[in-house]
């Protein structure tokens, strides 16, 4: 069996296991344990079904068992186990896939002696510091702490590819939480690794030593590491957590805890936040470093650069380079840019993309290593004075995460001496500034480091499973809803109106409509009449393109609170898009009491009058906006072609020759050559139609789908139905015979 089909059976029993097909399920269970030859496994699977048919015998006969559900729940959970047992034990033999080639390798290594070889070299680490200074102290530390990270690294790939975790091993992993010799950096790789092992195989008891170190841990890198390890496992095996009554518990008490209960909520926010980490990159690369560069280039031939020579010159700003700045549209982008990054946005993932190639991030476990001033690489590398502030600076920002720390500093160790210490200089600089406003955060609000811890974790795993070089053999987190509020396990401890307003608010302000319509809509059902609550979820259903659905929610709030000039303006809005002038109309004509020398609603109202074919009292409208507006564009097109569908051909043909005199477009064209054929003009008509053409860049066949769309117009304007299709093929004429005349250029 190939390791596709052995991944595919084990959906298709999960599935049947879900849906309680358990007779089918057992079925396809043992065809893979068959193939497997798993003895164990085929006796569990065999007491599994005579549990399973003793249950339906009694079932049948009618018989009392108040332990049936309980008996049920255990045969499901077991079910799954088994299946994800033997499945790995299968493709631990046959699989190309990352995971089980570490597995492979990493069969040899014995965790308990691992634990034992990392405690002895913490207390020979320990003994080595009480010798006097000098060289034979350097480089024993040295080699101890590279044998550390060699130990630490196969620690972690052993917790990562573990088999289903016993009691003994249960005991060793608390041992090595507990231990007061482990660095918070080892215990922060544990619980990475415990995440990737879960991730892949659900497990009981390694979900329990995350929830032990989320309460008992007192470093809050290792708090929050487990939380989010919880939180993303909880998610993805969402459908199972139902048959874990001692999780479920755990989960209940933990609920009690309002620090608990906020944690929860701050980590779905940040995983909502990494949702726009690639559009933020997006941005960035199509808008932000093309606009820079261009800029960079003006400046250069539009500035006399060599000013900046002249005694003093270097310490004044050119007041043209902001100007370069502002017309280059740069300004606000650069500011939208630093308002993110200040907000928490992940701005940086484009910066650091290609600097994750250095042989450090060979390691997988490195990718989850939280930096360290300390850590081996780091050693003598730096030399420089200002080294240790320069490092300390990066550990303090909270603004890159430890994945992207250990990437700029390794390319900043590539430069020349000089740019390095230019740039330490420069990052110094900005990083105070970056630290005293992260100082005042951190005043303003006690949960801001675990916060930022959090979104910094977050981080490291966005990048992880985005840039590793083996991540199509994982499951992308990323690519996932993460949902978190709408699982089996976690919508309890969220489910309060406070944290789904904030979450709903979290999603509206990111622009994710149909996530925050369906808090909303849920919200709406279970408080007080309110009217924002109504216009929100009307607002995210337009955004989705369901106008009939936010007309419905629009409509609602205009009721709670009538007259609200905003809703109005939406409810006319959705009505226009449905095709419903006559009703668009009426709410124009209430907001044209509460602002009646509005030019947007002028418009609208011309607009609606327009769609009813009533078209002379359209004309006054539009006539009042050209009047009311300073600089007379607004109206001009819907009065031009108004205009020629009333019959007025002087005036439309006065309209569309200001228009044409103001940077038209291919419709305008169109138009104008609309309103020449109904005044006779035919020649004038076929040169703009020809006119029409080269600036739709000579797309014939765009013109044509345009043209076709007007036909109707163009009766109701006075042109003869019997002339339309001979105009198009003198069009036609036209056309070959300027193509002719080009070619013979």
């Amino acid at each position: 069996m190939r390791p596709q089909e052995i991944n595919t059976l084990h959906k298709a029993i999960n599935k049947h296991i879900h849906k309680h097909e358990l007779k089918m399920a057992f079925d396809s269970l043992r065809l893979l344990i068959n193939q497997a030859q798993n003895w164990e496994l085929s006796q569990r699977l065999s007491d599994m079904e005579t549990s399973y048919r003793f249950l339906l015998r009694y079932l049948v006969d009618g018989v009392t068992d108040p332990e049936r559900s309980k008996v049920y729940q255990n045969l499901l959970a077991s079910a799954y186990e088994v299946t994800d047992d033997v499945s790995s034990e299968l493709l631990s033999e046959l699989s190309g896939n990352f995971f089980y080639e570490r597995l492979r390798t990493n069969k040899s290594l014995h965790f308990p002696s691992l634990i034992h070889e990392i405690n002895n070299l913490y207390e020979e680490i320990s003994l080595t510091h009480l010798l006097e200074e000098g060289a034979e102290k350097k480089q024993k530390i040295k080699i101890y702490t590279n044998l550390h990270d060699q130990i630490l690294t196969e620690l972690f790939e052993r917790v990562w590819t573990f088999h289903r975790a016993k009691e003994p091993d249960i005991d060793s992993y608390r041992q090595l939480m507990s231990s007061s010799l482990l660095d918070m950096e080892d215990k922060a790789q544990i619980i990475s690794a415990l995440l990737l092992n879960l991730m892949l195989r659900f497990d009981e008891n390694n979900l329990m030593i995350l929830f032990d170190a989320y309460e008992n841990s007192d470093d809050e890198q290792i708090r929050q590491r487990a939380l989010i390890g919880i939180m993303l496992v909880l998610y993805l095996f969402d459908k199972r957590i139902p048959l874990y009554p001692k999780i479920n518990n755990r989960l209940s008490l933990l609920s009690e805890n309002p620090v608990f209960r906020l944690n929860v909520r701050t980590v779905i926010i940040q995983f909502i936040r990494s949702r726009e980490t690639e559009q933020i990159t997006r941005k960035i690369h199509d808008e932000i470093l093309p606009g820079m560069m261009k800029v960079s280039s003006v400046i250069r031939n539009k500035l006399n650069m060599d000013d900046l020579n002249e005694p003093g010159s270097l310490e004044e700003k050119n007041p043209e380079w902001q100007e370069i700045f502002d017309d280059a549209g740069l300004t606000d982008k650069l500011q939208e840019f630093t308002d993110m990054q200040l907000e928490g946005s992940d701005v940086f993932m484009s910066t650091f993309a290609n600097l994750k190639s250095f042989p450090f991030f060979y390691n997988t476990s490195h990718w989850f290593l939280p930096f360290n001033i300390n850590y081996a690489l780091l050693n003598d590398n730096l030399r420089d004075e200002r080294a240790p502030d320069f490092l300390n600076m990066i550990t303090q920002s909270n603004y890159l995460c430890s994945s992207d720390k250990y990437s700029f500093y390794f390319s900043i160790m590539q430069m020349p001496e000089n740019y390095r210490n230019m740039t330490v200089q420069q990052f110094k600089a900005e990083g105070s500034e970056m630290r005293s406003l992260e100082k005042e955060e951190e005043l303003l609000s006690g949960t801001k480091k675990a916060e930022n811890i959090s979104k910094q974790y977050i981080q490291d795993l966005y990048r992880f499973f985005k840039l590793h070089p083996r991540r199509k053999d994982f499951v992308d987190i990323f690519s996932l809803p993460l949902n978190f509020h709408q699982t089996y396990a976690l919508s309890p401890i969220v489910s309060d109106s406070e944290s789904l307003r904030i979450i709903a608010e979290f999603y509206f302000k990111k622009n994710f409509f149909k996530d925050a319509e369906e808090i909303f809509t849920q919200l709406s059902t279970d408080s007080d009449m309110n009217n924002e609550l109504f216009e929100k979820i009307g607002y995210c259903r337009q955004m989705s393109d369901d106008y009939a659905g936010a007309l419905d929610a629009y409509l609602q709030a205009d009721i709670i609170k009538p007259d609200k000039f905003w809703t109005m303006r939406r409810i006319a809005g959705c009505y226009r898009q449905l095709n419903h002038p006559e009703k668009a109309l009426e709410y124009y004509r209430r907001m044209e009491q509460i602002q009646p020398e509005n030019l947007t609603v002028q418009l609208n109202l011309g607009h609606c009058l327009f769609e009813l074919k009533r078209y002379d009292e359209a004309l006054k409208y539009y006539f009042k906006v050209e009047y009311l507006d300073e600089k007379r564009q607004k109206a001009l097109r819907p009065i031009a072609w108004c205009s020629f569908l009333s019959g007025k051909l002087k005036q439309a043909q006065k309209y569309f020759t200001t228009i044409l005199l103001n940077k038209p477009d291919a419709q305008d064209y169109m138009n104008a050559g609309h309103a020449e054929w109904a005044a006779g003009n035919r020649k004038r008509a076929i040169q703009l139609y020809l006119q029409s053409i080269r600036k739709n860049e000579n797309n014939i066949d765009r013109f044509m789908e345009d043209f076709e769309k007007d036909i109707p117009d163009l009766e109701t304007g006075g042109i003869r139905k019997d002339e339309i299709y001979p105009m198009l093929d003198q069009l036609q004429y036209e056309i070959s015979m300027s193509n002719d005349a080009h070619q013979a250029q």
